[in-house]
């Protein structure tokens, strides 16, 4: 089946999958926020709900994100087993994806083969349906590999002609997110990097830069014993840097290059907490 006819599978099958869910007893539910006002012309996600429903497989995964427009799309990955050196490159088995063109739009789960991502086979269970900024997917757990739970995040992304991300909204902001189906939900306790203080707040050739990343653990405790590290280019071209990370604050400290006006500037830091790296980048165009 293709994607279109998964899109008007979705919209025909939407009470059906609605009247499955209330057949099947109480459902587990969990709901998870991310920041708004930090997509850049991604599409902003602020909102990702799970809920399952004991004894039927049945599992809806809806997102709220505002800005679906042309060459963006909101994808979601779940890695099934929970072993990140296992499945596609972020340690993913399964992915969603909602994509919008100018004149099209269409839905996916995909799973990793391997060596490369693939559209699931069709199931009955498969439903999608979208209702202004809400993006829901309904689903049993058997198509994804009977997974009892599985550690997600999500994205939205603005893409150019050339099939590059020109800005993204990565939820949560760092780390990643726990469901365990009719179980107790339990978030993995990472580093959280949050948007930066950015002076001067448009970066300009022969100037130095300065970077504050605000830094907090994801169950609210105080932050302790984590590390920095950061890398700073201009386009694939590495710059020195100086960082630091005192408190709850990452600092970077780059000077950006007189040749570098109209160039982009990327700045990556990597914050690791009890095994766990959480990874925020930001990117400049060049004054």
């Amino acid at each position: 089946m293709t994607i279109k006819a998964r899109l008007t599978a979705g919209v025909a099958g939407l009470l059906l999958a609605t009247l499955a869910l209330a057949a099947g007893g109480a459902a587990g539910n969990a709901a998870f926020a991310d920041p708004g006002g930090d997509a850049n012309g991604a599409p902003d996600i602020t909102s990702i709900s799970m809920s399952d429903v004991p004894g039927t497989g049945a599992i809806t995964v809806s997102v709220t994100a505002s800005g679906l427009v042309p060459s963006t799309s909101v994808d979601i990955w779940l890695d099934t087993d929970k072993d990140s050196s296992t499945g596609s490159a972020s340690g993913s088995e399964y992915y969603f994806e909602i994509w919008q063109e100018a004149d099209d739009w269409g839905w996916t789960i995909d799973r990793w083969t391997g060596a490369e991502w693939a559209m699931t086979p069709d199931s009955p269970s498969m439903r999608f349906s979208r209702s202004g900024n809400v993006f829901t997917w309904t689903l049993n757990r058997s198509d994804l590999g009977g997974t009892a739970g599985f550690v997600f995040h999500a994205g939205g992304f603005l893409i150019d002609e050339a099939g590059n991300v020109r800005s993204g909204d990565f939820a949560p902001d760092g780390g990643s997110w726990v469901y365990d189906l009719s179980g107790s939900r339990v978030q993995v306790v990472k580093a959280v990097v949050g948007k930066p203080l950015v002076v001067p707040a448009k970066p300009s050739a022969g100037k130095l830069l300065s970077l504050a990343f605000p830094v907090t653990r994801s169950d609210g405790e105080t932050l302790s014993g984590a590390t920095i590290s950061a890398t700073t280019k201009i386009g694939t071209a590495s710059i020195p840097h100086t960082q630091s990370l005192n408190g709850g604050t990452a600092s970077v400290n780059v000077f950006v290059p007189k040749k570098a006006k109209g160039k982009l500037l990327t700045v990556t830091v990597r914050i690791s907490l009890n095994g766990q790296t959480t990874t925020k980048v930001v990117s400049f165009k060049i004054t």
